[in-house]
């Protein structure tokens, strides 16, 4: 019983995270664990589980005597995750090179020649596929589940930024320039240069403050 509830408690969290992103739930706006389950076709105890660990990760936001929110974002906001995603991601960055710098190479080169694609076919979507499967090579590579764990909650709010604020504001322009930013990171891992590699990930990362601030 216990792990058929602990079950439905994570596909409940999963389909939460996806109304989200959906904007079948707004941002800021309240919610009940009574109207989640009628939604979801569940039972209270997995939804209660579920908004427990949302909470934890800033995705909701449970007010004792006041009731359950969903996050939202302010510019200070954007810009206190960027700072934190580039601390967490530039260790990952520096401990896969300590590890298999050859193999951490090789997997970037192998993502980049596939983003490199998308670009070419001006594929947005298919692009930004492959730009978070590049940052990914770098917590594969770390070998180490804490930096994994705690960019698990500003990835979740990453992707809701993303398709709630800033896909619609995405360019050509943009993914051009995003592209010579992996390709830049990639060539200082090549040739050792992990600060300069650094410096660059942390102008990369900032780009999306620009892209939210941008007028529609």
């Amino acid at each position: 019983m216990a792990k058929k509830l602990e079950s439905l408690a994570e596909i409940a969290e999963f389909k939460i995270v996806n109304m989200i992103i959906a904007g079948h739930l707004k941002l800021g706006s309240s919610v009940s664990e009574a109207a989640l389950a009628a939604q979801l076709s569940i039972s209270t105890a997995p939804v209660h589980q579920a908004l427990q660990a949302l909470n934890r990760l800033g995705v909701v936001i449970i007010k004792p005597r006041k009731g359950t929110y969903i996050f939202t974002f302010t510019k200070e906001d954007i810009c206190k995750m960027t700072l934190a995603r580039y601390a967490i991601e530039s260790e990952a960055l520096r401990q896969a090179h300590v590890n298999s710098s050859t193999r951490f190479s090789l997997e970037l080169s192998r993502v980049i020649s596939k983003m490199e694609e998308s670009v070419r076919q001006g594929d947005l979507t298919g692009y930004l596929k492959y730009d978070a499967e590049f940052h990914d090579v770098f917590y594969k590579y770390s070998e180490n589940e804490f930096l994994v764990m705690a960019s698990s909650a500003i990835t979740i709010k990453v992707m809701v930024l993303w398709y709630l604020s800033i896909l619609d504001k995405y360019t050509v322009g943009d993914m051009l320039l995003s592209f010579g930013d992996h390709q830049a990171i990639y060539e200082k891992v090549v040739v050792g240069e992990i600060d300069q590699a650094c410096k660059i990930l942390s102008l990369h990362l900032k780009r999306l403050e620009d892209i939210f601030s941008r007028e529609e």
